[in-house]
């Protein structure tokens, strides 16, 4: 019965806690007993209603609130951690 609410809580919390190790949900990251939102990430204070960074943004570190505007010749995709250098050529365009 204990498990059964267990999962059922699961459902509901932003991560769970399994024989004392955090797990965190997909676009959390364990920063000490805490989830926060993931590289490539950002959310209100760094830790609620995580989301992907949108193409063309990038966030480096964990637990941001916003995420960095690629510059110049940079692109990147949707979660991004840092932005690509676009080849020779070419230029980045409002998508990315």
């Amino acid at each position: 019965m204990l498990r059964v609410i267990l999962i059922a809580l699961s459902l509901f919390l932003p991560h769970v806690i399994n024989a004392g190790k955090l797990t965190c949900p997909d676009g959390y990251y364990d920063q000490g007993q805490k989830c926060v939102c993931q590289p490539g990430w950002y959310g209100l204070n760094g830790d609620t209603n995580c989301q992907p960074c949108a193409p063309g943004t990038f966030s480096p570190s964990p637990a941001t609130d916003k995420c960095n505007n690629c510059n110049g010749n940079h692109w990147s995709s949707s979660g991004a951690v840092h932005c690509e250098l676009c080849l020779q050529g070419s230029q980045a365009n409002a998508d990315n």
